[in-house]
């Protein structure tokens, strides 16, 4: 039994073979908390929107009608009118497959509807909390709630301005499943606007897409981990895998990253366990030790060649990185061009102006 105050609820038995039971139910300015948490999760639908969009503070304006809960004769037609509410997004359908984002969101207002198993999320608008970083966030979609169709989601989330923070950390690798391996291999500082589809499972686009449009901060890829700043330009994540194409500086020089990280056939959203096809590529780059350490990164036998050869001054550079396989050796091809600059070998003291190291 539940007691929820500010409520008029009406209730009817109608006699027959088999009893039929309606509940009519109205509350305004209710507080959300686990007593009304807990009489939504009392029937199947109900249970599948607390547990879609994790509601733990705020007040909500409802209207209910409620018929033979539980049983196949069930009907639901529940609207709710969010105010100021918490909530995160922790998905729709089967709890193995369903795709969460558990980014902490506050203030969220709007309209929430469900009837004869659509959930309707209309133009719900919100702020991210403080430990997210803030900003403004909107939500939007449709999902089916029945057993029979729960995995038919579709919900946009619209982020125009979020901060790279711990929390985006751990929603990230909540959606990828990969405890924030993706999220570390970049290491990305600053802010991107962020947009989330979620569609149902076989959809051409994939079950979830993430598209960052990046805002001017800085990008550091482990693998060759020179600071990209001022960064620009777009990475679009999906459970297929994540396509790069972005450019920024570093003081005088301009940089480029391009390519694709593909995720295992078997392992759809394993972004960082599958095939990698980077192009990274720099002009005016100073020869120094920034660019020595993120070279011998790369393979630690360069550091040797540049003890030999002592570079100074500025240089263009151009690195392929491709890795057929999760399992395989990781290979890369790095030109390095000099600009203005002088190197010396030490057996053979001449300048050298190119300089090129292959691993396949």
């Amino acid at each position: 039994a539940y007691e929820i105050r500010n409520c008029d609820w009406s209730s009817d038995v109608c006699s027959s073979d088999l009893p039929q039971i309606e509940v009519r139910g109205k509350g305004r300015n209710i507080a959300i908390d686990e007593t009304v948490s807990a009489a939504l999760r009392s029937f199947p639908a109900g249970f599948a929107v607390v547990d879609g969009l994790r509601p733990t503070a705020g007040r909500a304006d409802f209207d209910l009608f409620l018929r033979d809960p539980g049983q196949p004769t069930e009907i639901v037609d529940l609207d709710l009118g969010l105010k100021g509410v918490a909530l995160s997004y922790n998905g729709f359908g089967d709890p193995e497959t369903r795709v969460r984002f558990p980014l902490p969101v506050v203030e969220a207002s709007g309209h929430v509807h469900l009837r004869s198993d659509i959930l309707s999320i209309e133009d719900v608008t919100a702020h991210l909390a403080p430990e997210a970083g803030g900003g403004d966030v909107r939500m939007s979609g449709r999902v089916n709630v029945s057993h029979e169709h729960r995995g038919e989601v579709h919900i946009d989330l619209d982020v125009p301005k979020l901060t790279f923070t711990t929390a985006l950390r751990t929603a990230l690798g909540t959606l990828v499943r990969d405890d924030g391996a993706l999220y570390d291999q970049f290491q990305p500082r600053g802010a991107a606007a962020v947009r989330l589809q979620v569609r149902p499972q076989g959809d051409p686009e994939g079950q979830w897409q993430v598209q960052i449009d990046a805002l001017g901060g800085d990008l550091t890829w482990s693998g060759f981990p020179l600071t990209l700043g001022g960064v620009q330009g777009r990475v679009l994540a999906s459970d297929d895998g994540m396509k790069i194409d972005l450019s920024g500086r570093r003081g005088d020089a301009t940089l480029e990253v391009k390519g694709n990280l593909q995720s295992p056939a078997e392992r759809p959203g394993a972004i960082t366990s599958g095939p990698i096809d980077l192009r990274i590529r720099a002009k005016g780059v100073p020869l120094d030790s920034d660019l020595r350490a993120a070279a011998v990164k790369l393979s630690p036998d360069l550091d040797n060649v540049w003890k030999k050869l002592s570079p100074t001054g500025v240089c263009s550079a151009d690195l392929t990185v491709r890795r057929a396989h999760g399992d395989a050796e990781t290979g890369y091809d790095l030109t390095l061009q000099l600009a203005g600059g002088t190197a010396k070998a030490d057996v053979l003291p001449i300048p050298i102006s190119d300089l090129q190291d292959r691993k396949s």
